[in-house]
């Protein structure tokens, strides 16, 4: 008998997925990160063929602890047809029943919750999560938070979608995991997770070397700077086309998100920030009521604002905004893009700017 998506038998518990390939950075992060939200058995690690001897190590511990390790799928091709491969795995979860939401990770991907506040505790995850368990929909998680290089606790909003799964509704996944299909085709919605997308690692060679890994089963051994981009990992080949020093201003332009005490969190479940998100950056002793601050550098880095930022007050006190198709998804991407430089307030309460100045030793 098929039991109903929502059916009595199911608690609001979640099974997180990943396939990797000799991840010796993120994989046991990502195993602590979510072994706290979860649980160890919540979790399921396809190795796609890791033949590293640390990552083989983490493998078998964490196995011990609790995690499945898949090892059957070690091949290029098996990573060409990922997302198959994890719909099947859910499918299987389905099969034995016990769980609610099934979320398909990226191994840089580490699940928060972001409302009107950022925050990544267990029992704001699981809220998040109750408000999504009586409806019949397709879900989709689509606020990131990609990591700013070199400033540990720093994030860029951006808007992309991520595939969310009620148990018992999968119909197919694509391979990047963006685009969900469920028995709601025409039922959408919206999560109040997000993710952190710890893409860029401390070192620009670091980055160049894991988006060439990740091309490998496209263009072999082959330089990327001298391969014409394919639409499969398109945004791969940037890396190799761009010099690091424009790489990082790319990032230092714009204004971004500070979220101090998500690295005490990563320490508080023995992550090494350091050796995952580098150094650098202002690091302040505060707490903000949001989880977060808006900040902004000026003047090559000498000058940096932190303002504290009211999603309620911003959408009410902007309604073109409220109202765009794509801003009126996530505010606080509209204030990060165009809002701070435009002088519209972020909050209500005229709250002045944390304002620190450095010295820069050329």
């Amino acid at each position: 008998m098929t039991r109903s998506p929502h059916s009595p038998t199911h608690t609001l518990a979640a099974r997180c997925v990943t396939m990797q390939k000799n991840e010796t950075t993120l994989l046991e992060p990502w195993l602590l990160h979510h072994g706290a939200l979860f649980g160890f058995s919540a979790l399921t690690v396809i190795d796609n063929g890791s033949d590293d001897p640390v990552v083989l190590d983490i493998l078998r511990r964490y196995e011990a602890s609790g995690v499945t390790v898949l090892r059957d799928y070690a091949t290029k091709e098996d990573f060409v047809r990922k997302g198959d491969i994890v719909a099947d795995v859910i499918r299987g979860w389905d099969r034995d029943g016990g769980y609610a939401f099934a979320l398909p990770l990226d191994c840089d991907e580490f699940i928060v919750t972001m409302t009107g506040s950022l925050a990544w505790d267990r029992d704001s995850v699981f809220a998040a999560l109750a408000r999504m368990a009586d409806q019949q929909a397709t879900f989709v998680n689509n606020r990131v938070l990609l990591n700013v290089p070199s400033r540990p606790g720093y994030f860029r909003p951006q808007i992309i979608r991520r595939a969310i799964f009620a148990a018992n509704t999968i119909v197919s996944l694509d391979h990047g995991f963006h685009n969900p299909g469920t028995i709601y085709p025409d039922r959408w919605g919206q999560s109040l997770l997000a993710c952190l997308h710890l893409h860029n690692r401390p070192r620009f060679t670091d980055i160049q070397r894991a988006a060439h890994e990740k091309l490998r089963h496209l263009i072999g051994d082959a330089d990327p700077a001298s391969v014409s981009p394919t639409s499969e990992g398109y945004h791969l080949y940037s890396y190799f086309r761009i010099p690091e020093a424009d790489f990082l201003k790319q990032y230092r332009d714009h204004p971004d998100i500070y979220a101090p005490g998500l690295l005490s969190w990563f320490e508080e479940i023995g992550i090494d920030w350091h050796r995952l998100l580098g150094t650098g950056g202002v690091q302040l002793p505060v707490t903000p009521p949001a989880g977060f601050l808006v900040h902004k550098s000026d003047d090559d880095e000498r000058r940096h604002r932190f303002v504290q930022f009211d999603a309620a007050f911003y959408a009410a006190t902007n309604p073109d905004v409220a109202q765009d198709a794509f801003y009126g998804q996530w505010p606080l991407l509209h204030y990060i893009t165009s809002g701070w430089d435009e002088g519209r307030l972020p909050n209500g309460q005229s709250l002045p700017p944390i304002v620190v100045e450095q010295e820069i030793v050329d």
